[in-house]
């Protein structure tokens, strides 16, 4: 049966999607030309509890501040009854958490697709609001394979009244920053690298279809090369190694530097660079700042010198060639990126 909601947006009659604190309707506009159209109409469950409606009212006001394609757009809010709602745009293809394995089996794509979530993300960084439920169900896709993050309800805004309590734990238990457990952090400690933390845990799950606890992500049963056979992998676990960091010193800064970090990676595995394992990875002489790699099929070539093998490896950064004893590897395959 129809519903109409704030006079304008009226339902398409399918039944509404439940979430933990509301609904969400298919509803078309009243007042459009066209109401072939369809968006989603999100509506709060219960009005009686104060907290809920003021997370609901920052979700809200989050969404009218933030203006980026990869973030929901919201086009209408209002309250039915006593009951809350906001309307956004209408994603059919559903959340990330449906796509997952499907995206896996394509690598540089999928490190594309997490930057363009790390860009929404860090676009609400400089905006001063840290999401704190970064997960798979709160990405939505749209069109070849668009991400829209979306689900701003327990967000964290830079000078505004606390929403949630310093007990309360916020957010995804496997993505959550451990600073964010049992609601230890005080203001000051809730930061982009809270986010940062959740990101790597996405990247990962949008890799192997899996999750863990903590930081597990160089462990023989979680790491990715392991489980996936798949060495290109090792570019992603350096990311990993910047943001599944239990201290948040140690992680990247904001989700934008982490953007940078994905678009690098993924250049470097489409173009068939390989990471030396496992003897770390070796600083450029050059620069100081890149790294030197295995660039496959013929660009770099190996060579006998004085009865001993030899491989140029090339930096990531400013291209300078070096040569590697392949003696000196624990397993000559890691020095031919194959």
């Amino acid at each position: 049966m129809a519903t109409t909601f704030g006079k304008r947006w009226r339902s398409t009659g399918k039944a509404a999607q439940e979430g933990g604190q509301a609904h969400v309707f298919e509803v078309v506009d009243l007042q459009a030309a066209d109401q072939t159209a369809t968006f989603a109409l999100k509506r709060l469950k219960k009005a009686q509890d104060p907290n809920r409606v003021a997370r609901f009212k920052q979700e809200v006001e989050a969404l009218r501040i933030l203006d980026h394609p990869n973030i929901i757009k919201i086009h209408d809010d209002g309250v039915d009854g006593d009951k809350p709602f906001y309307v956004t745009d209408y994603y059919s293809r559903g959340t990330l958490e449906q796509h997952v394995e499907r995206i896996a089996q394509d690598p540089p794509r999928t490190l594309l697709i997490f930057a363009k979530i790390c860009d929404g993300i860090g676009a609400a960084h400089q905006k001063g609001i840290i999401h704190r439920d970064i997960k798979p169900e709160n990405v939505l896709l749209a069109a070849d394979d668009e991400p829209i993050v979306t689900d701003f309800g327990l967000c964290h805004m830079k000078d505004t009244d606390r929403q949630t309590q310093m007990k309360e734990a916020v957010g995804a238990r496997w993505y959550m920053a451990p600073e964010l457990a049992h609601g230890r952090a005080s203001d000051d400690k809730i930061t982009p690298r809270c986010d940062v933390y959740s990101l790597g845990k996405l990247l990962y799950n949008m890799l192997s279809n899996d999750i863990f606890d903590r930081e597990e992500h160089r462990s023989p049963g979680f790491e990715l090369v392991n489980r996936t056979g798949n060495e290109a992998l090792e570019h992603v676990n350096r990311i990993l190694d910047v943001s599944i960091v239990h201290d948040p010193a140690g992680r990247c800064k904001d989700a934008t530097e982490l953007a940078h970090l994905a678009r690098a990676a993924s250049s470097l595995i489409a173009a068939n660079y390989r990471v030396v394992r496992p003897l770390g990875l070796q600083l450029c002489t050059f620069c100081g700042v890149g790294r030197y790699l295995v660039k496959e099929r013929g660009f770099v070539e190996n060579t006998n010198y004085s009865g001993q093998e030899w491989r140029f490896l090339v930096c990531d950064q400013c291209g300078h060639m070096h040569q590697f004893r392949i003696e000196k590897a624990a397993r000559k395959k890691d020095w031919w990126g194959a």
